[in-house]
């Protein structure tokens, strides 16, 4: 797993002002700035040749649901593995290769 850096781009900014004001995460602006963000990757694979692209949630908490950090790019297998049972670091806050 490499680090992301969560980019200060249009995209990004059009993806976090969709979630402050409609309260949707499921859109296109954020679909768009998450692809730009993780350079169209799982986040946790690293499979560019993911088939169902899924937004996945670093925290489940409800509090946390529309907040643009807690948002990740995750192919399916991987969302459905880790679930909600298992600890993952924040690639986009923690360097974890050595």
């Amino acid at each position: 797993m490499v680090k992301f850096g969560r980019l200060d781009t249009n995209t990004t900014r059009a993806a976090i002002e969709k979630l402050n004001t409609l309260k949707r995460y499921n859109c296109e602006e954020v679909n768009e700035a998450l692809n730009e963000v993780f350079h169209n990757k799982c986040y946790l694979c690293e499979n560019k040749k993911i088939k169902s692209r899924q937004i996945d949630h670093l925290n489940p908490s409800k509090n946390l649901k529309f907040k643009w950090e807690n948002l990740f790019l995750s192919c399916a297998h991987c969302n459905n593995i880790k679930g909600k049972k298992f600890p993952i670091l924040n690639c986009c806050k923690e360097n974890v290769m050595s």
